[in-house]
């Protein structure tokens, strides 16, 4: 995967709600649609749409539903630094039975960053929510002093036979991610995305918490099902709780929900490992989460 450019910094600018940085993607649909998606592009609109001041660092290729994705996120952002890449990877979807089916096809560029870089402006929080592996471990220590959370998605994902997406067990994560993901305040992963370490959802909180060490928050969440909650202070402090989402959505898709859910929930989150605060935040998610899927009913 060749490297964009860096990101060169605008100037200052106003404080943001949420910062969020991965790549955009081309997304292929069974009717034959394309629309340009990626975890920053749900997470993006669905903050926007709840009020918050968005700052994106992206990056896209040439093709036209490349550059719309840009164009909207320039739209919805308060600013919006997007790096050129040769190609806008692409991911063709399928809903079935048994979930959804993703297949990459040729894909694009990684946005890079300098370790240790300041943030242009104030940020509530920041997410990481690559769409498969484009960010760097050094890219991971940036940050400042925001809130940092990411999307665990991108780093879990590898290609089979005629490009067919499979989850990589959480063994498989190099060290040197790991080291710099277990400093952040906040993780998430779908219980598709940890499929690989089969079992239920507390036993895959396990493998999380095993792999990932004490100190972060883990939630993993199970679409209709709600979300788990894991806190492990290395000071002694542990939780863990199930939540019900406040409303079930069984016939909508739901491509970008858990994208959604993590922006929502870092935007609103105060950062303290508690179960009050965590639930307060998960709450104003998970709502945040139904009013989107409601819309794609109309």
């Amino acid at each position: 995967m060749p490297p964009a450019p860096p990101p060169s910094w605008p100037a200052q600018t106003d404080p943001v709600d949420l910062l969020l940085v991965g790549g955009l993607t081309i997304d292929r649909f069974a009717d034959g649609s394309l629309q340009p998606g990626g975890a920053v592009l749900h997470a993006a609109r669905a903050a926007r749409a709840a009020g918050c001041r968005v700052g994106i660092v992206s990056v896209a290729g040439p093709e036209p539903v490349g550059r719309a994705g840009v164009a909207e996120l320039l739209d919805i952002s308060v600013f919006a630094l997007v790096a050129d890449a040769p190609q806008t990877p692409a991911f063709r979807h399928r809903e079935g039975r048994v979930g959804r089916r993703l297949w990459l096809e040729p894909g694009g560029a990684g946005v890079r960053m300098a370790p240790g870089a300041q943030l242009p402006m104030q940020a509530h929080a920041v997410l990481f929510a690559p769409v498969f592996d484009e960010l760097p471990d050094a890219s991971l220590g940036w940050g400042g002093a925001a809130l940092r959370g990411a999307c665990l998605q991108g780093w879990l994902r590898r290609t089979e036979a005629g490009g067919a997406i499979a989850p990589l067990e959480l063994a498989s994560l190099h060290d040197s991610t790991v080291s710099r993901l277990a400093t952040f305040d906040a993780l998430f992963a779908s219980d598709e995305d940890v499929s690989a370490d089969r079992g239920t959802p507390e036993r895959q909180l396990d493998a999380l918490r095993t792999r990932l060490g004490p100190g972060p928050l883990l939630v993993l969440t199970l679409g209709a099902d709600g979300a788990w909650f894991d806190i492990d202070r290395p000071q002694g402090t542990r939780a863990r709780w199930h939540m019900a989402a406040p409303t079930r959505i069984d016939d909508v898709a739901t491509t970008g929900a858990g994208d959604a859910f993590a922006a929502l929930f870092l935007a609103s989150y105060d950062g303290a490992l508690s179960r009050d605060g965590v639930s307060d935040a998960a709450a104003q998610a998970m709502s945040g989460v139904v009013r989107m899927l409601e819309k794609r009913r109309r």
